[in-house]
């Protein structure tokens, strides 16, 4: 699935199911261009496009594409050739989470699992199984990230249906723009008077869990018997 923009976004693709990149050329399938105001604007919009291009099924370079275009070198406009080794002098190894994009990662990944909960009890209640689901507005989670010892996140029901979470010693409220089981969450987070956005995607469903892709870096998470979520 494609970025889409008014305007400030442009995909030039020509490939289609069955097609042949040969290995004579190089394996573009797509060039993907933003336009803003400034360079810092269009770098902006393109961190966005970047977030919201699904593909599936094949490998591609978006999460490094995504880590480059995100940098502190780059932002500022010290490039050279030898910038992939000299900023990643032991190869790419995906998005290096920073006390902020943790929290969102975890926040998001708390609120996925309480959505999809809350439809499984729904539909466990009207009827979609034997018995009947309790009706719950709290949950008590362990989120496991790497070798790290897990982090607890206790989540929230509110009435206008946001969550309060409280994960890694802070407590925001979480809204998603996310029809269950869309490619694509638009989260918001609200820490006080502070509000920040980001765009993660909801690539599928696992055999105990789902995976999600945040920065370009996919993660896959999985409900133990403990009630947790384990990011390996």
């Amino acid at each position: 699935m494609e970025p889409k923009g008014q305007g400030d976004v442009r995909c030039d693709s020509g490939i289609v199911e069955g097609s042949e990149i040969s290995i004579y050329y190089d394996p573009l399938i797509c060039k993907l261009c933003t336009y803003g105001e400034t360079r810092e604007a269009a770098r902006v919009r393109m961190e966005k496009a970047l977030d919201e291009y699904v593909i599936k099924g094949v490998t591609h370079n978006i999460p490094l594409l995504r880590d480059v275009i995100s940098h502190p070198r780059f932002q500022k406009g010290k490039l050279s050739t030898g910038f992939l080794p000299e900023e990643y002098p032991n190869g790419f190894k995906g998005h290096q989470l920073t006390d902020a994009t943790r929290l969102e990662l975890l926040s998001v990944a708390a609120y996925v699992f309480a959505r999809r909960d809350l439809r499984n009890r729904d539909w466990i209640a009207g009827g979609g199984s034997f018995g009947m689901a309790k009706p719950k507005k709290s949950w008590d989670l362990y989120l496991v990230v790497g070798n790290n010892e897990p982090e607890q996140a206790m989540v929230t029901l509110l009435p206008t249906g946001s969550f309060v979470i409280t994960t890694l010693g802070k407590t925001l409220t979480v809204s998603a723009d996310w029809p269950l089981e869309s490619d694509l969450i638009h989260a918001t987070f609200e820490q006080g008077d502070a509000t920040s956005t980001c765009t993660v995607q909801y690539l599928n469903n696992l055999a105990l869990g789902f995976r999600l892709q945040h920065y370009g870096t996919k993660v896959n998470f999985v409900k133990t018997f403990k009630n947790s979520l384990i990011f390996p």
